[in-house]
């Protein structure tokens, strides 16, 4: 088997463990890199190949089908199938939650949002529960996330400087439109949590003479950093510890310093309610707080109930 890689370095912990594990048994990995670049963290490329990425696949796709070499049909079936199962395990667990819950928010958030948008998703458990849990669709939105060491630092600045950018200002529709019932054209949502939300908050402040972009921000407040509770920090620590090390909860109002900083709040408690705070929220001008109360406790326990369903399922499905 050989493996290619393509573009920057994925930053996933599970693939690149997969990866260490196939070079150990012998599958050749290849980097692919249009500058030859030697970008390898888990030192597992055999060769690194100086080429146009696109360019190279449509040259092994040609000589494949040259040497009349097709890709055999029942693997791409068993991909299908192995993805129709885990999307069915999911809907499974999550459609008779209506409480909400981090990755519900995720995979409704992304569902709902309007064609032609950006959804900016913060770092921690924002860009993870985007990636396990949104179901692939039509028409699908521009997902944007910031990498590197800062972690969540700058998401509102992030956000509202890809509105800025990117949607048209309710201030430019004519006269005659009512921009009550209007959506922006191109709409940016912002997904991040509490504490992400915190600490950029002063992006939230603008001049009086500036005018705000027209965004929505989603923020999921589970009472601190989630994303500590699924390391082994949690188990071993006492709770008092934890919390204050680690989990860092915040005595906030987060709707009242944000209705303070002049943006509209909606405040959603169950998952029958996100539809049309959003909506509401994206036909408002300028900037507005989408914010989701999730139970903290109950998060683990229930991404462990999806994984494991989702793993059940596609065994059942791919068993001869």
């Amino acid at each position: 088997d050989v493996v290619l890689h393509l573009g920057a370095p994925h930053a996933s912990k599970v693939l690149g463990q997969w990866c260490v594990e196939t070079a150990r048994r012998g599958t050749v990995h290849v980097l692919v890199d249009p500058f030859g670049r030697v970008q390898d963290p888990d030192r597992v490329a055999a060769l690194v190949v100086r080429a146009d990425p696109g360019e190279l696949c449509a040259a092994l796709l040609s000589r494949l089908a040259a040497g009349r070499r097709a890709v055999a049909g029942d693997w791409l079936a068993s991909w299908e199938a192995a993805d129709h199962a885990a999307q069915t395990a999911i809907d499974g667990v999550l459609s008779d939650l209506d409480a909400c819950s981090e990755p519900g928010i995720a995979r409704g958030l992304f569902a709902l949002l309007p064609d032609d948008s950006t959804l900016v998703v913060s770092s921690s458990m924002p860009i993870r529960d985007v990636e396990w849990y949104a179901r692939p669709r039509p028409g699908a939105a521009r997902v944007l996330a910031n990498r590197g060491a800062n972690g969540i630092d700058g998401v509102v600045s992030t956000v509202l400087g890809v509105a800025a950018t990117t949607t048209p200002s309710f201030a430019a529709l004519p006269d005659h439109v009512d921009r009550s019932t209007t959506q922006a054209v191109q709409p940016t949502v912002g997904l991040l949590g509490d504490l992400a939300l915190l600490h950029d908050l002063s992006g939230l402040v603008w001049g009086r003479a500036e005018k705000r972009p027209d965004a929505t921000l989603v923020v999921v407040d589970n009472g601190g950093g989630g994303i500590f509770d699924f390391l082994p920090y949690a188990a071993t620590l006492d709770t008092q510890q934890f919390a204050r090390g680690f989990r860092t909860p915040q005595a906030v109002d987060i709707a009242g310093i944000a209705r303070a900083l002049g943006c509209g709040v909606r405040e959603v408690t169950a998952m029958s309610e996100l539809a049309d705070h959003l909506a509401e929220s994206l036909a408002e001008p300028g900037t507005s707080l989408v914010l989701v109360h999730v139970s903290a406790q109950a998060n683990v326990a229930l991404h462990d109930e999806i994984h494991a369903a989702v793993a059940a399922a596609v065994d059942r499905a791919l068993r001869p």
